[in-house]
């Protein structure tokens, strides 16, 4: 899948970001999958970007990712303000549509996702959703809901990040 010097990324604010739109990170996805090799991906927003400068674990976990594409508005804004050449927002909400939507998967069986962060009973709804979708492409195996980072919640986001690696 190559190295981590072959990929366009760039370090906002201590933060990985990648150069990368929806359709190639769609087709990266495929790849991974057909290959069935580990693919870590991560969407920076602002609130990684600042949970990242308070929690160690969790910038180890960004760090660590295979691929960040930038997930807010935000982070966009700080690109271009750094004259960073990132301009296309993949929203982390919007991947399992796309994954969805794609034609040529190749893969013959369903991508085995989980759907980690956001409100309570948010995972569950989108989970349900992707895995019963028409085109069954996608199978949520687990919801992991820490809730919106806070201080309270980072003991829980931590083993769940160091249980991922």
């Amino acid at each position: 899948m190559g190295d981590d010097f072959s990929r366009p990324v760039y370090c906002i604010l201590g933060t990985p970001v990648d150069n990368v739109g929806m359709d190639p990170l769609v087709s990266r996805i495929y790849l991974a999958a057909k290959l069935r090799s580990r693919l870590f991906i991560s969407t920076p927003n602002p609130n990684f970007v600042m949970q990242s400068q308070r929690d160690r674990a969790f910038r180890r976990s960004l760090l660590e990712s295979d691929i960040c594409p930038a997930d807010g508005i935000g982070v966009l804004l700080i690109c271009k303000l750094l004259g960073v050449p990132i301009s296309s927002r993949v929203a982390g909400s919007d991947l399992p549509a796309a994954l969805q939507a794609e034609s040529q998967s190749g893969v013959g069986r369903p991508l085995s996702i989980v759907f980690f962060g956001g409100h309570a009973g948010v995972g569950k709804v989108a989970g349900a959703a992707s895995t019963e979708a028409s085109s069954a492409r996608l199978s949520c195996i687990a919801e992991v809901e820490p809730g919106q980072m806070s201080p309270d919640i980072r003991r829980k986001t931590t083993r769940v990040a160091e249980i991922n690696h």
